[in-house]
């Protein structure tokens, strides 16, 4: 076990893909995911570099390398022995976007679905749940900006993604959310978002940086932080 002075010489790489909760300004990664993993681990007196990759990527480097932090990731009982949780960012609820306009997309179960083009950032959970179920047209990339200004053109039907931040990830974008519509409620994925920890990562940093998400979370500061009214 890592001594306290020894956890606090090591530097943490926190990981994260390109999405409405974490982003580039600039030179700058901004996003209210990022603004409180940084709030998390100053707390936890960690040194620590932020850095955005497509997701495929960061979820690798996670998996494969020591102190190394996720976010903003779905806690499922697949990934649950594979990283070291500290604590849940923001409840999901995942939900199908359509353009208001395409009334050819007609929808009432889940099951129908299948029978439009979705959109999804490859290697998410998103992609991997659909895949799992043998979604057949899936439209992966790398960047959900991407399928963002598909759904808008109408070269792509479906999009799933967080009602409030949807309508952030287009603002980001300069496109109007009032141009679409959620239309069905993603119940295939209800975990939460979360930050976690590479299995191979300390547990005395673990248990540090625990420690200071607890005392955030317990003081209402993540979920100041991650309301959609900030």
């Amino acid at each position: 076990m890592t001594s306290l002075s020894a956890v606090a010489q090591q530097q943490i790489l926190a990981v994260t893909e390109h999405s409405a909760l974490q982003y580039m300004d600039g030179d700058r990664i901004s996003g209210k995911g990022t603004e409180a993993v940084r709030a998390v681990l100053n707390k936890a007196k960690l040194d620590y570099k932020i850095k955005i990759y497509p997701w495929a990527r960061a979820y690798s480097i996670a998996s494969n390398q020591e102190n190394v932090l996720i976010f903003s990731m779905v806690r499922t009982p697949q990934r649950e022995q594979h990283f070291k949780w500290v604590g849940e960012l923001l409840e999901s609820d995942y939900q199908f976007y359509r353009l208001k306009r395409r009334d050819d997309i007609v929808i009432n179960s889940i099951e129908d679905t299948r029978n439009y083009s979705i959109g999804a950032v490859r290697s998410s959970i998103i992609h991997q749940t659909l895949a799992s179920r043998n979604y057949h047209s899936l439209n992966l990339v790398a960047n959900i900006d991407i399928n963002l200004k598909k759904l808008q053109m109408g070269r792509l039907d479906l999009m799933i993604h967080q009602p409030g931040y949807f309508e952030k990830l287009c603002a980001r974008n300069g496109i109007d959310h009032n141009l679409f519509e959620p239309i069905l409620s993603f119940n295939y994925v209800n975990q939460g978002l979360y930050m976690a920890y590479s299995n191979l990562t300390d547990d005395a940093i673990v248990n540090q940086t625990r420690t200071a998400f607890d005392e955030l979370k317990t003081a209402g500061v993540i979920d100041k932080i991650m309301s959609l009214e900030q």
